[in-house]
């Protein structure tokens, strides 16, 4: 049972990190980051986590760097018997507190279902998925082919369309003819 305020489930959010294990025993948790750089999920000052289906806010005390890893004191969690229910639960943004991209930019979540193009305007498929690898995002591209590309932009992904929904990509078609 999380203790925060319950939130409307029309709110649409984005997956940003997840809570690892509990930290010391002042309620402290240690965060897995997703974002670029991993620091970067301490500029957001609410986040947001689902349990039992239902989604709440947490407001976040304090935050600190702690070696490779971060941790954070969320507001009105003191022990570590509390944090520990947090646990490998997904922490989460509103899509209303990302900031706006420049043209042609779009948020890796926002990828699944844009069509993939070559260069010689060949539709390879549809992005079925977006994962990491550490080095870099792979497009998991799906049609009668599953091509896996790498989201290296200007050595394999050329162009992104968020209007049209399209992916241009430096990548050649296993079909021949």
């Amino acid at each position: 049972m999380l203790i925060a305020p319950k939130l409307p489930d029309t709110v649409d959010f984005v997956t940003i990190g997840r809570f690892g294990r509990s930290y010391g025993v002042q309620g402290w948790i240690k965060v897995i980051s997703f974002t670029d750089p991993n620091t970067n999920i301490l500029n957001y000052g609410r986040w947001h986590a689902k349990s039992s289906g239902q989604w709440s806010c947490l407001e976040i005390e304090s935050s600190k760097l702690h070696g490779q890893y971060i941790i954070a004191k969320l507001k009105n969690i003191d022990t570590p018997e509390i944090v520990k229910r947090y646990t490998n639960i997904e922490i989460a943004i509103s899509q209303n507190d990302l900031p706006a991209l420049d043209p042609g930019q779009v948020y890796m979540y926002d990828l699944p279902g844009y069509q993939v193009y070559n260069q010689q305007n060949q539709c390879l498929g549809e992005v079925a998925s977006v994962f990491s690898t550490g080095a870099h995002d792979v497009l998991s591209v799906k049609s009668e082919n599953h091509y896996l590309i790498p989201f290296v932009r200007d050595q394999f992904i050329l162009a992104t369309d968020p209007v049209n929904r399209t992916i241009t990509v430096a990548w050649d078609s296993f079909d021949t003819a």
